[in-house]
């Protein structure tokens, strides 16, 4: 969309009030063109209570059915088990809509470090923690 303003009429507070709504549509933009990527991390024990995991013949990619969670296409999953952590990423997602929060997704590793920042609530106030 492209807009077009006559500002030979304008005064200044309008002029500093159409540069502010400039510098918010440029920065709106920004944040439109930025993608976000969720990482679910879970332990061996999470793993065998809520998920199936089937490996592809011949392949690196695998199918992983769950339960619950907002999974979607191009977030990460990252499985602990013991000391060893895999981390995949979800290339395809299907929901069940017989079953409930359910769904298959299609995962290959993801052997690239992926900035992981972890957001939890507390009482009153919201901690913001970062590990890769």
């Amino acid at each position: 969309m492209k807009l077009t303003l006559d500002t030979t009429q304008a005064n200044a507070s309008q002029m500093k009030r159409l540069k502010t709504l400039m510098a918010l549509l440029k920065k709106a933009q920004a944040f439109q063109n930025t993608t976000v990527r969720v990482v679910h991390h879970y332990t061996r024990q999470e793993w065998e209570r809520d998920f199936t995991f089937e490996s592809l013949d011949g392949s690196k990619q695998c199918y992983l059915r769950g339960r619950g969670g907002m999974i979607q296409q191009g977030d990460y999953m990252v499985v602990q088990s013991g000391s060893d952590i895999i981390r995949y990423q979800i290339d395809e997602i299907d929901y069940d809509t017989h079953a409930s929060n359910g769904w298959l997704a299609l995962l290959h590793p993801c052997y690239q470090q992926v900035a992981d920042y972890r957001f939890r609530m507390q009482s009153a106030d919201l901690s913001f923690t970062t590990s890769v």
